[in-house]
């Protein structure tokens, strides 16, 4: 079975790109990042596991600047 993917916005990924630059004052993000947001922009839902300290937070926090849609963010604390 074949699936296809719809593609992120160029305009779209690049005003997400440019909000994390200003905003947290970086010049790249990690794989895990962008396949996150760009994930989001292709109207998936997006579930994320990574280890304390690797951007997770940059990821929930980038997408309410760039859109107007509200997030919503589980943390399993254990």
């Amino acid at each position: 079975m074949k699936t296809t993917m719809a593609v992120v916005s160029e305009d779209k990924w690049k005003e997400a790109f440019e909000a994390v630059q200003s905003q947290f004052e970086l010049t790249e993000l990690l794989s895990e990042q962008e396949e996150a947001i760009k994930a989001f922009f292709e109207v998936k839902d997006v579930f994320v596991n990574l280890p304390t300290g690797s951007g997770k937070s940059l990821i929930f926090q980038c997408l309410p600047i760039v859109t107007d849609m509200i997030n919503l963010v589980a943390l399993m604390l254990l």
